[in-house]
């Protein structure tokens, strides 16, 4: 590193408020700058366009969200029609995000090794947390309010069915529900445009114990 990194390292840190989400968060977005003008950059445009520094955790998390390539982008909001504190099986996601097109390959790349390169993308990043690192049945889970930045950047093609008051668009594109919901298919069924649908089951929490805010 260049001679004064750390010490803007340390200036940022102190703008994120000691919040431990956000520290890691913005430190695996600045791992990915190499230079000193990088880290400076960071520090004076990208936090300086916050209405307070670090005060607004949502909108400093997104930080990290904004510099995404737009495939991820898909990807992490996609992640938005799960319940908070759920764990997923990564290849399960993987799965996911290939039916969907969202996953690109190159040159002789599987696309699920492509897709294992999305996830540790968002790993790196503290969008996703390793909740079990077994190679056969990993699975990830996202912090509450890391969930929350999903749904605010999901946009109205996402949407989560909570209970069978919940309104569905011509356009909603992707649908998940809980298998509770009474749900009528036949609604479902007029959703000219509907990609995917997601019915989930009993909350499967994640038995970390969630990141201090």
């Amino acid at each position: 590193q260049e001679h004064g990194v750390e010490a803007i390292g340390k200036e940022i840190a102190r703008m994120c408020h000691n919040v431990p989400l956000v520290v890691h968060t913005i430190g695996g977005l600045l791992a990915e700058k190499r230079t000193l003008k990088e880290w400076c950059s960071f520090r004076d445009v990208d936090f300086a366009n916050l209405s307070v520094y670090g005060s607004n955790i949502i909108e400093t998390l997104k930080l990290s969200y904004n510099t995404l390539y737009p495939r991820l982008k898909l990807c992490f909001a996609y992640c938005s029609l799960f319940l908070k504190e759920w764990s997923v099986f990564k290849d399960d996601l993987i799965r996911i995000f290939i039916a969907l097109g969202y996953v690109k390959k190159y040159k002789n790349q599987s696309l699920m090794d492509a897709g294992e390169e999305c996830l540790l993308s968002f790993v790196k990043r503290g969008l996703f947390n390793n909740l079990s690192l077994s190679s056969r049945e990993r699975t990830l889970w996202m912090h509450d309010l890391i969930h929350d930045l999903a749904v605010s950047v999901a946009g109205c093609k996402l949407k989560m069915v909570e209970s069978k008051e919940d309104e569905l668009d011509d356009r909603v594109r992707h649908v998940s529900l809980s298998s509770k919901v009474d749900i009528c298919l036949e609604s479902l069924s007029k959703m000219r445009h509907l990609r995917s649908l997601l019915v989930m089951g009993p909350r499967r929490r994640s038995t970390c114990p969630p990141t201090s805010r």
